[in-house]
């Protein structure tokens, strides 16, 4: 899926929040198990990054885990003091 020069501006490192919860996401996240992930055609997909839906952004990786394949999201929630 090709992103727009919008999309690209709103889920990339440019975006504040989109940078706090990506990073933050890597605090939670054992990144030894993220991987590169080859679909059916031999194209790699992004194996982690910034999305969007209806509840708002969220960060995303896809991982391995004892022979199983992951699709972890983290999103912020509820208020910080």
């Amino acid at each position: 899926m090709t992103k727009t020069n919008e999309q690209l501006g709103e889920l990339g490192p440019n975006n504040p929040k989109a940078w706090s919860l990506m990073q933050g996401a890597w605090r939670l996240i054992n990144g030894d198990r993220v991987n590169e992930i080859e679909d059916l055609d031999g194209n790699f997909e992004e194996d982690h990054g910034i999305g969007k839906d209806q509840n708002g952004l969220y960060a995303f990786f896809k991982c391995n885990h004892n022979g199983s394949k992951y699709f972890v999201q983290v999103r912020e929630y509820g208020k910080t003091n």
